[in-house]
């Protein structure tokens, strides 16, 4: 009789206890701190105007912190705050809310935000002396684009260089992920057309920009490194590049290196124009052609366009690397030759049967006079050298060697061929893709 009616009384002050402690205790707690997760960092932005343009860069929230990450044209331009009514931002004792003009202090590195429940500190980032290059898709969104590395979605860009000039202000083509071990990553390398050839960042005019992300080169530096010394090593074609911070559709993506695309034109490899001689005799866009794969009567498999005409001329230029077998197999033109080598055809982007044969055929005489006892071919007599441009080969071997470039004979191996007219031969180059070089590996 006793234990029960201690047992009732104990349950009986656990429920008072509960009732006018615990629960009173937890709905001011709740009260308190209602405001950590509902600050809305993701409504706040700055919209930055520099002469007639204007951008919203948002607000970055990580686990270390929330941060506005500024361009080096911050201090020539205007900025104002973007933000829901119940956030206040302020520097110091000045206050400002949705739409006011942002008066930054010299050197100002927080700024904070606040809410009727809370306030945090917000740290403010600066690039100096480094373009911008400002994207907004037409989306809003990277959604298809990071996870289709095929998709090319259209836009709007803005590009300004380290001073605060504006390079480049109007519609983008496309937008669309590149790369191969590298297009996996979180911070995803990309390819951009501009809708007019346009000098962007002190490069000469283009419209198609490689945006390298140097995801696997924790300086940043390897890639532009080696292209500048590969120019003044007397490598022709190396690509001229620049870095800029990346933002796409407000949020800051980290410095990229934009860099001239490896591809037949003028300013880049400016060798005869294949396609160019070839959309010229053809009714159809090269692109509307079907796409063809075969074997040739020597054995060597090849990948092309089914293009009726070509020109009288079919012999260069081509631009073409060695690729890996997987890689290969993604890839709409190139051939495999007797060797078990891949290889993909850039230029003529779009090339036909009877090009791809030329090419193939070409690259299998050099083969077996490489391979031949005393280097000639045993068919047409032709020593390897005859083949090759032997200064480019070796220059680009040796720059490879030194270089330590970890891709070096596998992958992202470049090489043009000139028209018969202009000797005919293969040339190495230009160099490419040299973020795991120098020991990064």
């Amino acid at each position: 009789m006793f234990k029960e009616i201690c047992k009732r009384l104990f349950c009986r002050r656990t429920l008072i206890f509960a009732m006018f402690v615990i629960i009173p205790l937890v709905i001011i707690c709740a009260w308190a701190f209602r405001g950590v997760e509902s600050l809305p960092f993701d409504s706040l932005s700055l919209t930055l105007q520099t002469g007639n343009f204007k951008y919203d860069i948002k607000c970055v929230e990580t686990d270390d912190g929330a941060y506005f990450f500024l361009p080096s044209c911050t201090q020539q331009s205007i900025l104002s705050v973007e933000c829901s009514k119940d956030i206040r931002l302020s520097i110091g004792e000045t206050e400002y809310k949705n739409g006011d003009k942002l008066s930054l202090p010299p050197n100002e590195t927080v700024i904070t935000a606040k809410t009727e429940q809370e306030q945090r500190e917000i740290t403010l980032m600066y690039s100096q002396n480094v373009g911008s290059v400002f994207i907004t898709t037409e989306s809003g969104s990277t959604q298809k684009i990071h996870s289709d590395k095929n998709y090319r979605e259209s836009g709007y860009a803005i590009i300004v260089d380290g001073d605060g000039d504006v390079d480049y202000s109007g519609a983008l083509d496309y937008i669309k992920t590149r790369g191969n071990a590298t297009w996996g990553a979180e911070k995803k390398p990309y390819q951009i057309r501009l809708s007019s050839s346009s000098g962007i960042l002190g490069l000469p005019k283009g419209e198609k920009w490689v945006l390298l992300a140097n995801v696997t080169d924790n300086s940043n530096i390897r890639n532009k490194m080696i292209y500048d010394a590969a120019a003044q090593a007397g490598i022709s074609y190396s690509p001229k590049s620049e870095f800029a911070n990346l933002y796409i559709n407000g949020e800051y993506r980290g410095l990229y290196l934009v860099s001239q695309k490896v591809e037949v034109g003028t300013d880049r490899v400016a060798i005869a124009d294949l396609e160019e001689a070839t959309q010229a005799i053809n009714p159809l866009s090269l692109d509307l052609y079907k796409t063809k794969n075969s074997t040739s009567s020597s054995g060597i498999s090849y990948k092309c366009y089914d293009i009726k005409n070509n020109p009288d001329d079919i012999s260069g230029g081509y631009l073409f690397t060695l690729e890996l077998d997987d890689r290969y197999a993604l890839e709409s033109c190139g051939f495999v030759t007797r060797l078990g080598q891949s290889v993909v055809v850039k230029g003529p982007e779009y090339i036909s049967e009877e090009q791809v044969l030329y090419l193939s055929d070409f690259v299998a005489q050099f083969e077996d006079a490489l391979c031949a006892e005393g280097g000639k071919n045993p068919v047409t007599g032709k020593h390897y050298s005859e083949y090759i441009d032997m200064d480019s080969w070796a220059m680009k071997y040796l720059f490879e060697e030194f270089f330590q470039n970890f891709d070096c004979g596998i992958t992202s191996q470049y090489f043009y061929k000139m028209p018969d007219s202009e000797g005919g031969r293969i040339y190495a180059g230009p160099v490419w893709d040299f973020d795991l070089s120098c020991g990064s590996y």
